[in-house]
């Protein structure tokens, strides 16, 4: 089968910033973010990139808004590794999904329990 583009495009994009937020994030705390999911849209303009991490290690709102902080630096070091002419503007966003999902089967745990 096939890689589209757009496809390709999305694991670079994870593998590319998920090591550059190991390398060049200065705050430990980003050290443990997982890039879930990335979704480009159509056109290949925008990057909306979903992340997770321990809310313990730091709360979502600041995560979300240190990585956004960063995407000038993301952008320009993706722009160096990646051969395309234009590359999607990025921006990071909580992934709910993962919240929820640990949610549910919080309460599954508990149904087992009684």
């Amino acid at each position: 089968m096939a890689d589209t583009g757009a496809a390709r495009l999305q694991r670079d994009l994870q593998r590319w910033l998920t090591q550059l937020i190991q390398r060049d994030a200065d705050d430990p705390s980003l050290q443990l973010v997982t890039i879930t999911a990335v979704e480009i849209s159509r056109g290949s303009y925008d990057a909306v990139i979903r992340v997770h991490a321990p809310v313990e290690s730091l709360p979502r709102e600041l995560c979300v808004a240190r990585l956004n902080r960063m995407v000038p630096h993301f952008e320009h070091s993706l722009r160096r590794r990646l051969p395309r002419k234009r590359l999607p503007h990025l921006r990071f966003t909580w992934d709910q999904g993962m919240d929820d999902a640990a949610a549910m089967m919080d309460k599954l745990r508990e149904l087992r329990r009684e």
